[in-house]
C-alpha cells in the first residue's frame, strides 16, 4: 500500500472526528504543534494531548554558543517507554535516537 499524507490546519471543534476517522481507517497520525521553547504546556487547550495516543517533544537547547537536539516521550499509550529526555540526530536516513546519551542542558 502506498504511503500518503495528509495535511490539516488546526481546527479544534473537529479534532475528536478527525482523531475517530483515522483510527477507524488503520491511519498512523502526528499532530505537529508549536510551543514556547522551554514549554510549560504543550498546546493551548490542552485537547491535543488528551486526544492524541502519544506525545513527544522535541527540544533544539542551547548551551552556550553550542545547541543539542533532544526528545522527551510523555505519552505513549499502550507502549513502555524511558521517561527522560534524550539525545537524537536528523539525517538523511531518517531519525536516530540515543537513549544513553546524557543531554548537556537541563531544562528548567
Amino acid at each position: 500500500m502506498g504511503k500518503k499524507i495528509l495535511v490539516v490546519d488546526d481546527d479544534q471543534e473537529d479534532m475528536g472526528t478527525m482523531k475517530v476517522l483515522l483510527e477507524k481507517i488503520g491511519a498512523t497520525s502526528l499532530l505537529i504543534t508549536e510551543t514556547e521553547q522551554v514549554p510549560k504546556i504543550f498546546s493551548t487547550t490542552g485537547v491535543e494531548e488528551f486526544l492524541a495516543g502519544g506525545v513527544v517533544v522535541l527540544y533544539n537547547l542551547k548551551h552556550g554558543n553550542v545547541r543539542e537536539n533532544a526528545l522527551e516521550i510523555l505519552k505513549l499509550r499502550g507502549a513502555s517507554h524511558q521517561k527522560k529526555i534524550v539525545s537524537y540526530q536528523i539525517t538523511g536516513k531518517g531519525i536516530t535516537v540515543y537513549p544513553d546519551q546524557e543531554v548537556f542542558s537541563e531544562i528548567k
